[in-house]
């Protein structure tokens, strides 16, 4: 969450991913540690370069953990939550003032001249002006795609009374919002079907809402895009793959809900809730 907050490739496989273990509670913690983020001059023109810069590959750990539905949860709504708790307007405020620090850096002797590493004051102050600019370009950018866009997805409904939902694209649904053809007395058994590895999997569903009249069925379901480890674009060496997103299609199967259709869908994601349009299966169900 933090790497795509950032936009920084600068932790990978051999050096600044770090992780610290807290025996007490027998988890392992990640430490940000040298970053260097909203870097606009080199970073985030790199990953530019890709079809999907909010998942960003540099290690082998970070390409398994984006196939992992369970993950790109809780990454998420990880990111969901620095923005919704005013996160990204903290840290602006937090690096609006820098006089006092301008100042100092002007009159530090030990700047007065360039190496690899050490800069002039000039670069210093021009670093800092770029850091501000690109933490408010790059906080506004990834805003939008995650708590602003909305999922491209359709819907229909096959003959042995699934509901068929197809997702492309970054934003995923947390849920499906259902209204039904007649009034259903009480919640069906629920089930979400999707394919992995060439097999069909399923998995329960035990959160789902019916509205007091029955006609509306709530399914909280995260559903996501597919994620296709493909080659790199440019030649930058950290990034190590482009994980490109491919669509997905999900079965939500409702057992003892009868004969009762669905008449409409809407997705429900971090931004709101939009009715998805309805598509005809070339199976010929509706």
């Amino acid at each position: 969450a933090f790497m795509t907050i950032s936009q920084t490739i600068h932790l990978d496989s051999t050096h600044n991913w770090r992780l610290y273990f807290d025996p007490a509670r027998g988890r392992f913690f990640p430490v940000v540690w040298d970053p260097l983020g909203f870097n606009l001059d080199l970073y985030v023109k790199w990953l530019a370069m890709q079809s999907n810069r909010m998942d960003i590959i540099t290690s082998v750990i970070f390409e398994r953990l984006h196939r992992d539905h369970r993950f790109l949860r809780a990454k998420h709504e990880a990111v969901e939550g620095f923005f919704a708790g005013g996160g990204l307007e903290y840290m602006l405020k937090s690096i609006e003032d820098t006089s006092a620090l301008e100042t100092s850096i002007s009159k530090d002797r030990n700047l007065h001249f360039i190496s690899t590493f050490l800069l002039s004051p000039k670069e210093v102050l021009k670093y800092i002006a770029d850091f501000k600019t690109g933490a408010r370009e790059i906080g506004e950018m990834v805003r939008e795609a995650y708590t602003v866009k909305s999922p491209s997805a359709v819907w229909a409904t096959e003959d042995n009374g699934r509901v068929q939902v197809n997702l492309s694209g970054f934003v995923p649904i947390k849920a499906l919002d259902l209204a039904l053809a007649a009034p259903l007395r009480k919640t069906p058994r629920l089930s979400i079907e999707f394919m992995e590895g060439g097999q069909v999997r399923s998995r329960r569903i035990t959160t789902a809402e019916l509205s007091p009249d029955g006609m509306r069925l709530l399914v909280r379901a995260p559903l996501f895009a597919a994620r296709e480890m493909s080659a790199k674009t440019g030649d930058d060496p950290v990034i190590l793959k482009n994980a490109t997103l491919k669509p997905a299609t999900y079965w939500l199967r409702m057992e003892g809900a009868g004969k009762v259709p669905a008449l409409g869908v809407r997705a429900v994601y971090a931004g709101g809730a939009v009715e998805i349009e309805r598509f005809v299966p070339s199976d010929g169900a509706s």
